[in-house]
């Protein structure tokens, strides 16, 4: 039994899918960097913002004028304040990036580094019948782990919504 078929086939699709998991991760990582980004320019225009408001109740204190207003802006950019950090907290802790990078990993190397290993394929050398079981096991796990992963990702974001 010519078993090269069967190989290229596994590692031909396990390349397939990990390109496409590895490009949704690639991207939410690039996604979760430029709301890093923009969280923290916010954040640093809070600063600035607040820096010039305590310069102006500084100089209304001098001169005896009341600064309710002052003080209710203050109160506000310290909530705005707030809200961006806690927004670049979520951002440097992303969840499933570690968990998704551990599946591609075993996906790489059960579905694609294992089994290019035995190209090309030796006719009866091994036992063809068992070399066959132990691919199709090893290329159903990988897909189960997969499946495994997007479910449970799925879940956390539609149970968010």
């Amino acid at each position: 039994m010519d078993l090269n078929i069967l190989i290229t086939t596994i590692v031909t699709s396990t390349a397939a899918l990990v390109a496409i998991i590895g490009g949704f991760l690639v991207s939410r990582i690039i996604s979760l960097s430029s709301e890093q980004n923009a969280a923290e320019k916010r954040l640093q225009e809070i600063e600035e913002e607040h820096k010039t408001l305590k310069s102006q109740q500084q100089l209304m204190n001098l001169t005896g004028q009341g600064d309710q207003i002052i003080r209710t802006e203050l109160q506000s950019l310290e909530e705005q304040k707030l809200k961006q950090k806690s927004k670049i907290e979520s951002n440097s802790k992303p969840a499933g990036i570690w968990s998704g990078l551990v599946v591609l990993f075993y996906a790489c190397l059960v579905g694609i580094c294992w089994p290019s290993m035995l190209l090309p394929y030796p006719l009866d050398t091994f036992n063809d019948g068992l070399t066959k079981n132990v691919l199709l096991i090893l290329f159903y796990s990988e897909l189960f782990v997969i499946f495994l992963y997007l479910v449970i990702n799925i879940r956390k974001l539609t149970r968010n919504l």
